[in-house]
């Protein structure tokens, strides 16, 4: 059975977990229980992904399955279900994972946490370290100088004045002192180089890091100018005033709790406050710390709530909401050790970068224990693990493997945490009875004049000048020890303040006294002492009860609704009872959590709560007993009149923080460069990374996150050069260099030349991949220093393949400059085997020999991987096989996407070409990446691809694609039956007999060709192009012996651009057929090789496409992808931000469609609203085509005009994709 997996948290939030029941549902309030409670370890949902055309209604009666909600997302939909009660959630799995209207089913994981120690083990303020008495072993404890001390070190305007900054060794370390480090000082330049960044930014408000973790607390001083705000959003107003279907959604969203609240006391909500510090807390505000990037935002999207419960599907609603909302990073400070596809899918189809840490389970390496996210192959996903002050890995916080990406400060950490001052006693008056609770204990308070203070107004409050007393002795000391009987001490506070009063001592593990005894008394004074409700029985074994048996419960309950009054105190008083009737209606508290739910936190000062019988008091308590934090639940009755003063800072190490310090990172690249692609980002911080050397391998690298090298490009490795040229400035005496990195394969031509201003001498220098900084002199590959000038020009063949560096100086002189660079692969036309040694392969490839492939042998691969291959030419083709065990590769073509591949076949194929695609003449390269995915028609394990061969081809005038018709753009409706032969191109093909089943099958191109099957029961069928009657043919089917792959249809010299092919079974046959079968075997399309143009489809649920009001998403297979929002509301739009040159809409027409107005760049280029209206509804209609645009970016708006002509029944507005056009190479 696939096992649901819990979160691990904190000890902070284990002790919380204790309190509050899971529940996937918001915590208003502790839920009832014990304290033992202990969150699900299974899960009786499910997240399942259907194929096309699939019944989900039948699907849920068939498995007994009930709807809970249903995730949109890019590209593909998702259904989180439950499972009934009495199933077994590891059989309906497997059932539904046979179902051939099923792509995928899994559990919905519990995600996972970080460290299950989540504070520093010896406590939370370094000044108390002294009286700590959990010190890590070997661990020296050190009370650091004062903080405003330590901050005079560090003068350099760019230095914060936050008293704690100088303890935050990772953003800049100078060798400081450091609380419970040993060595006590740091070893210097273990950082990452933060001040020096923050000399180029400090962040932006659009550099948004979404925080999917648990809650934030949002008011946090340092914390609240750093989060986010929807600023289509008015508070308060119970709307969903930017109709992304989220009712007041100002500063994130509680996906746990389907609401809006960010922070519940109930829930803790420490990690994600935790994280947010490190982040973004405000810098040079004199308190607390400095974040990394303290002026990006914050965006909390909490997913876990009371327990540490929360749910992967919970997470992929997140993520979509994250995408949407304009977040550029996620941080992820939690893993699974279960593999989740939906997860995967969900991060794949995003463009945020992922920061993740690498995992939480140190006994393994990740190579060999993979923890996800972090494990994924997605280029959006960054792993990071910890190291210590001094360079190292700390074992019980650090895991290590090759497939770790890079490391970031994990121990010693200053951050925020949760600013509430725990409750530790209250005033209860209901105008019939009065209680005092003392949730410390007297005993607990170290200066006598304050515990006498504290006692006497406590007994005032009581209002009555001579009470009878009954002290009643409770407090478990015949079993623990004499030196725990405080007695004296009461008696003596008794006495002190001239009561008579009367002792009743209850006999270890006997009931207090009865409500008889009560009665004959104004006041009890109740104390528990050090009692924590041993079972007397069983103490030695540690066995517990309650300190307040449920006999004593019940005879103070009746005793004070019967006017009595009641002093109660003690340290534990409550422990056990939190969710009794006697705590909740009697005293009117909640419970919270207790002073060890966060590991080393230090209750050891309270104050009295203003307006209260305590106000005015503070006194210092002591830190090792046990004390719970309650709240009131009426505060007509029951006031907290003492608190517990925290800090809202603690000094803390685990798992968590690495991702933390990384996003903040991320976020100051991303406020550098705004527009960057996440795997650029991801690479330049791998690349930027600081080297280090500890005892033993951590990540691939050995690297740490170095911020300032990420943003700098005045040195190795600088930025990354993607465009054809760049201009500058250089200055010989504030500014000499400017680096860029750019990525050869052995082999190719590098051609680089540089301009600059007269008077300037710039120079320019390449470095081979091995130089590691630009004092490497004797790296460099190749230099071109012309004597006072600028003009320099380097040509260079790669002599290995990987990663080089351009360094442009300035020798003398200050001014502009421009560089051009031109990579030439030179693997001209030609066939290259997979032997072959331009073909650049990472992943576990396996060789395949066989007398039917290219050269004898190819190359599979079963899991991650790719191959790359550079290349001059116009047309590239690439040749492999097909069989039952090949699943989808995605082809990359310049760095961009252009297809997604299926190999799969139920016969073998060999020397098929897989994939071929026209080009410019000139210089390119091809990228073919495993996905890990299967063919619909597949089963799941069928997941490998392969290579053969790659064909390099010369410019031809034109070139032909064939597209299968299990190619997911074909559409069929009615009913079509899937038929095997090895003699259907691709060994399959789907036929038909109904009458009016058909098939839409769009193209690009100038001629298609339609291959069927010419068979004695032949039918006939109705063949058109972009359903124009002009075009349609009658075309029979019929032969009298079987023919395969025949040229059924050929539909002539087209226009160049997109259409759509028509099929339909028209239900007839001539007189010799014995049936009216019909069949699509596959499409051939010429292409224009002169066609040096792309056209890039963005789907409308494309995170670029941002859609402005209120708006819906239907489902349905006729759309493009399967998927198109629909809108009524007048002035609601569709928003695209494009490179190209020309764009077009895709929209359904229909009898309930309205009018729209277009505007491209801002302007409006419709001279009257298109009108959307059609008798019946029309799929992929093209309702607009711009104009040709110049080179660069555009803005395409769609904005419903709430008009309609007088046949159309509504004002519906439906957007299901966007149309691209660029240049190869010069588009996205």
């Amino acid at each position: 059975m696939k096992q649901s997996l819990s979160v691990i948290l904190s000890v902070g939030m284990l002790f919380g977990s204790m309190m509050n029941p899971a529940a996937h549902a918001e915590s208003n309030g502790p839920a009832s229980g014990s304290l033992s409670a202990e969150p699900s370890q299974t899960s009786d949902r499910i997240i399942v992904k259907y194929k096309d055309g699939a019944d989900r209604q039948k699907l849920y009666a068939k498995y007994a399955l009930k709807a809970m909600e249903q995730l949109k997302l890019p590209n593909t939909s998702l259904d989180v279900l439950e499972v009934s009660p009495r199933a077994n959630v590891s059989s309906v799995i497997d059932s539904l994972e046979q179902d051939p209207n099923v792509l995928y089913a899994e559990p919905d994981i519990q995600i996972r946490s970080s460290s299950p120690s989540g504070q520093f083990p010896a406590g939370s303020n370094p000044a108390n370290e002294a009286s700590s008495t959990s010190v890590p072993a070997g661990t020296a404890s050190i009370a650091p100088a004062s903080s405003m001390e330590a901050l005079s070190l560090f003068s350099s305007p760019s230095q914060p004045n936050d008293p704690h900054f100088p303890e935050q060794w990772g953003l800049q370390n100078i060798g400081q002192n450091l609380p419970n480090q040993t060595p006590s000082m740091a070893t210097w330049d273990i950082d990452m180089d933060v001040p020096e960044a923050w000399q180029i930014t400090q962040g932006s408000d659009d550099a948004i890091v979404a925080i999917i973790d648990t809650g934030v607390e949002i008011d946090h001083p340092d914390l609240q100018d750093s989060i986010w705000t929807n600023k289509g959003e008015i508070a308060g107003n119970g709307k969903d005033d930017d109709g992304n279907g989220f009712v007041d959604d100002v500063h994130g969203w509680n996906f746990y709790g389907g609401n809006n609240s960010l922070y519940n006391i109930f829930d803790d909500d420490l990690q994600g406050t935790q994280m947010a510090g490190v982040i973004a807390a405000a810098a040079n505000n004199e308190i607390g710390i400095a974040g990394v990037a303290p002026h990006a935002k914050i965006m909390p999207l909490k997913v876990i709530g009371a327990n540490g419960a929360g749910y992967v599907s919970d997470v992929i609603w997140a993520i979509e909401y994250a995408e949407r909302m304009g977040a550029k990073v996620v941080n992820i400070s939690w893993s699974l050790t279960e593999y989740s596809q939906a997860l995967k899918d969900a991060i794949d189809n995003s463009s945020m970068l992922f920061v993740a840490i690498a995992g939480v389970d140190y006994l393994n390496t990740k190579d060999e224990a993979p923890e996800y996210p972090a494990a994924y192959d997605s280029d959006n996903v960054l792993s990071v693990t910890g190291i210590d002050p001094h360079g190292n890995p700390i074992n019980a916080y650090s895991v290590r493997g090759k497939n770790v990406d890079l490391s970031a400060p994990n121990t010693n950490i200053w951050t925020t945490i949760p600013t509430r001052n725990p409750g530790i006693g209250a005033q209860i008056d209901n105008g019939k009875y009065k209680v005092v609770y003392n949730g410390i204990g007297f005993e607990s308070i170290q200066s006598d004049e304050s515990r006498i203070a504290a006692f006497d107004r406590a007994i005032q409050y009581f209002g009555k000048a001579k009470p009878s007393i009954l002290l009643v002795q409770d407090d478990e000391w015949q079993a623990i020890g004499s030196d725990n009987n405080y007695l004296p001490l009461y008696q003596s506070l008794l006495g002190t303040s001239g009561f008579q009063y009367d002792t009743m001592t209850v006999a270890y593990g006997d009931d207090g006294p009865s409500l008889d005894k009560l009665k004959s008394y104004d006041l009890v004074v109740w104390f528990t002492g050090d009692g924590v409700g041993l079972d007397y029985q069983n103490y030695q074994i540690g066995s517990y009860t309650t300190p307040l048996k449920e006999a004593d419960q019940e005879s103070l309950t009746a005793y004070l609704n019967g006017g009595g009054n009641l002093l109660l105190t003690g340290s534990a008083t409550l422990l056990g009872n939190e969710f009794s009737p006697f705590v909740k209606d009697i005293l009117h508290l909640d419970a919270v959590r207790n002073n060890y739910s966060r590991s080393g936190e230090i209750w050891d000062k309270a104050e009295g709560a203003p307006g209260t019988l305590n106000d005015g008091l503070s006194f210092d308590m002591f830190s090792s007993f046990t004390y719970d934090d309650m709240v009131s639940n009426d505060p007509s009755i029951t006031t907290v009149n003492l608190n517990a003063v925290l800090e809202d800072y603690a000094y803390t190490s685990g798992f968590e923080f690495p991702a933390a310090y990384a996003s903040g990172v991320a976020a100051l690249i991303y406020s550098q460069y705004p527009t960057e692609d996440a795997s650029v980002v991801k690479e330049r911080m791998i690349l930027n990374g600081k080297p280090f050397y500890p005892d033993e391998d951590v990540t691939a690298s050995n690297k740490m996150v170095d911020a300032y090298k990420a943003l700098t490009d005045n040195d190795l490795p600088g930025q990354p050069y993607i465009g054809e040229s760049y201009s500058d400035t250089l200055d010989a005496e504030t500014d000499a260099h400017d680096v860029y990195y750019i990525n050869l394969h052995k082999g190719d031509q590098l051609d680089l030349t540089l301009a600059g201003d007269s008077g300037t001498d710039f120079d320019l220098h390449l470095f081979d991949p091995t130089a590691q900084s630009l004092y490497d002199t004797q790296k460099v590959a190749a230099s071109s220093e012309t004597r006072e000038s600028s003009a320099e020009s380097i040509s260079y063949a790669a002599t290995v393949t990987g990663t080089y560096f351009i360094d442009v100086a300035a020798y003398s002189g200050a001014g502009g400059y421009t560089i051009s660079a031109q990579r030439t692969p030179v693997h001209q036309t030609g066939t290259y085997e997979d032997t072959d040694e331009a073909l650049a392969f990472t992943g576990s490839w396996s060789t395949k020999t066989d007398a039917g492939h290219s050269g004898g042998t190819a190359k599979q691969l079963d899991a991650a991987g790719s191959v790359e291959f550079s290349f001059t030419g116009g047309q590239i083709e690439w040749i492999g096989y097909k069989n039952n065990e090949q699943g989808i590769a995605d082809v990359f073509i310049d760095g961009v996407k252009v297809k997604s591949v299926s190999l799969y076949s139920e016969s073998p194929q060999t020397q098929q070409v897989l994939f071929s695609e026209s080009l410019p003449l000139g210089g390119h390269a091809i990228s073919i990446k495993w996905t890990g995915k299967s063919d619909p028609a597949a089963k799941k394990s069928a997941n490998s691809i392969n290579i053969d061969a790659l064909r390099v081809v010369t410019a031809t005038k034109s070139y032909t694609v064939r597209t299968e018709e299990q190619d997911s753009s074909f559409a069929f409706y009615g009913t079509w039956t899937a038929l095997n032969n090895e003699n259907y191109s691709g060994g399959r093909t789907k036929s038909t007999s109904a009458k009016g089943a058909y098939v839409t099958i769009p193209f690009t191109g100038t001629k298609v060709v339609l291959l069927a099957t010419a068979i004695p029961n032949g039918g006939k069928a109705k063949i058109m192009i972009d359903n124009r009657p002009e075009t349609a043919r009658i075309v029979d089917f019929y032969s009298a012996a079987s023919k395969y792959q025949v040229a059924m249809f050929d539909s002539g010299e087209l226009e160049y651009g997109r259409h759509t092919l028509h099929v339909m079974n028209i239900g007839e046959h001539n007189a010799s057929s014995a049936g009216f079968t019909i069949d699509v075997d596959a499409i051939v399309v010429t292409k224009p090789s002169s066609a040096n143009e792309v056209t890039k489809w963005y789907e409308e649920s494309n995170p670029y496409v941002n859609l402005h009001g209120t708006w819906t998403y239907s489902m349905n297979g006729k759309y493009s992808d399967r998927s198109a929002a629909y809108t009524d509301l007048a002035g609601n739009y569709a928003e695209l931000y494009f490179v190209g040159s020309k764009v077009s809409v895709l929209a359904t027409t229909g009898p309930n469609r309205g009018k729209v107005y277009v505007y491209v760049d801002g302007n409006l280029v419709t001279d009257e609203p298109i009108d959307l209206y059609n008798e019946t509804y029309r799929f992929q209609v093209p309702i607009f085509e711009s104009a040709e645009l110049p080179g660069g970016s555009h803005t395409i708006k769609v904005v419903n005009a709430g008009e309609k002509n007088g046949l159309s029944t509504g004002n519906y507005v439906s957007i299901d994709a966007f149309l691209v056009t660029y240049s190869v190479g010069k588009g996205e």
